[in-house]
């Protein structure tokens, strides 16, 4: 009777896969596992040859993960924080160095959410830094490269290749002086966008 042997398991691969399968892209993984981007598209060809998949597949707007890696997420990251838990630090007398918690937002977000966001990380029993970006041109940008954990902005679509959730409806107020021409034409009918361009202020 054959013997069965487990299979040899390389937790750096998982944890390559991980964090792939979270930024989807080589430039953020390696900044994130703070490894070179050829090593990180070497462990990439090592995991594609492991699952004989390709797992994760270049696109324009970056890299979007295959059926199988989709499938391979989940068992992956139990399979990690398992692992955490049979091989914990060597000393656990040493302070806890705590994690940074990035977040790309609006101001208008930052009225909305922020407030929220800074209690619910106070209520975490691990020691957070609540780091703030704030240029919302960048935004899309810090997000798809994994430079930032979580990003809040107006948006009527959803950006390509992210994934996103719709938090609420905001409503606009527009205020014009009652000499204004466009006050006349509120009595009869509604203004339209490309009006509104028109008579603001440059």
């Amino acid at each position: 009777m054959a013997k069965h042997e487990p299979p040899k398991i390389n937790l750096g691969l998982l944890h390559t896969f991980a964090v792939m399968s979270e930024v989807r892209s080589v430039t953020a993984a390696a900044r994130r596992l703070d490894l070179t981007q050829s090593a990180v598209s070497h462990a990439i060809a090592r995991l594609r040859d492991l699952f004989g998949d390709q797992l994760f597949v270049r696109k324009q707007a970056g890299f979007v993960l295959t059926p199988r890696a989709r499938d391979l997420v989940a068992p992956v990251r139990e399979l990690l924080r398992s692992a955490d838990q049979l091989f914990p630090p060597a000393s656990a007398d040493q302070p806890d160095p705590g994690r940074t918690f990035r977040v790309a937002l609006s101001e208008p977000c930052m009225l909305a959410f922020g407030a929220t966001i800074a209690s619910g990380l106070r209520q975490s029993p691990a020691t957070v830094t609540l780091q703030v970006n704030t240029a919302i041109a960048e935004s899309e940008r810090l997000v798809r490269e994994g430079l930032v954990d979580l990003g809040l902005w107006h948006a009527r679509t959803p950006a390509p290749g992210l994934h996103a959730q719709k938090l609420k409806d905001d409503l606009f107020v527009g205020i014009a002086h009652n000499r204004h021409p466009l006050v006349r034409e509120l009595r009869h009918r509604r203004i339209t966008l490309g009006e509104f361009v028109d008579h603001s202020p440059s």
